[in-house]
Formats: C-alpha cells, structure tokens, sequence
C-alpha cells in the first residue's frame, strides 16, 4: 500500500496475513500483574494526534544506559466493538507512536525534552495471538542499537495472562536537533 498527500510520498507499507493454523506455541514471560496504583502518566512525548481521554498509558522505566527498559502499560477506556481487526489497529497505533523513545533514553535524552527530531522509518509488528486493547498490555522495550541520527528499539507485548500478544521492532529517527 502507498499513502500519498498533495502527491507527495507519505509512506508505503506492506501487510501480510496469516490463518491460525495448529502448532507449537511458546511464550517465555511470567504473567506481568496489572499497574494497580502506578500512577497514570500519560505519553512519553508529544502527542498531538493522540487520543489521550480514550486511552489510559503508565509507563515506567528501569535501568540506565544500554541497560534502560521501558515499560509502556495501556488500555483504551473507551468502548470498542468486538472487532479483532479494530484491537489490533489500536495496538498497533498505540505502540508505534513511542516506541522510539528507549533509543533516545539509552543516551539520556527523552522525545519529551525535543533535544533530538524523531519519527518513525521503519516498523514491523508480528502478532502471535489476538490483543484485546481494552485490557492492560504491556509494552516491554529497550534499543540494542543506534548510530548515524537512527535508532532501532524492540519490544514484546504482553498481555495480562503472560501471552506474548506480539513482538515489534522499529528503527526511528534520533537525530539532534
């Protein structure tokens, strides 16, 4: 697929999908408990697009350097229809739009401080199991890598039952300002 605005190239993306089919299944994670009390933070940067009042985000962060970890809690709070397809849409544009931001933290910096120019140039999104986005997931992510203004961050998302829901990779734009 092409998006295309005043013809000029917004981006390209190519989708593919899978029938369930029977299978081994593994997911190595302890089933994480909800955020409870964690305060709601809201989004790790700027969020002009984002629909803050419908969904609930709280994130916290462990480690420093190449050992920082961000751990990215949501639900929507509104309702959604019972559409696997609308879930994973949500997810997918939840999870996209701070994603980038370990990158930046790894070298003490955060989208929040507007010291760097980010954005996403590429992201994949494997789902290994439905995400229902009006329950908690969590977003576990870190960068193993980043040179030359770009970043790549990876993460799994969670759900509350230990599944892993999906695993993501994205490289971003990290480059200052």
């Amino acid at each position: 697929m092409v998006a295309r605005q005043s013809g000029r190239l917004l981006t390209t993306t190519t989708v593919t999908f899978a029938a369930a089919l029977d299978g081994p299944e593994h997911f190595p994670v302890a089933a994480p408990a909800p955020p409870g009390d964690l305060p709601r933070t809201g989004p790790a940067g700027p969020a002009p697009s984002m629909p803050l009042d419908e969904i609930d985000i709280r994130i916290t962060d462990t480690g420093c350097g190449e050992a920082f970890t961000r751990q990215f809690w949501w639900r929507t709070t509104v309702p959604l229809p019972d559409d696997p397809f609308v879930h994973t849409c949500a997810a997918v544009y939840v999870t996209d739009v701070y994603m980038i931001d370990p990158a930046l933290r790894v070298h003490g910096h955060a989208m929040a401080d507007r010291s760097h120019r980010s954005g996403t140039t590429a992201s994949s999104v494997w789902f290994h199991q439905p995400v229902h986005s009006d329950r908690w997931n969590l977003l576990e992510s870190s960068s193993p890598a980043a040179a030359r203004g770009r970043g790549v961050v990876s993460g799994r998302l969670v759900d509350t039952d230990g599944a892993v829901v999906a695993t993501l990779v994205q490289e971003g734009l990290i480059a200052a300002r």
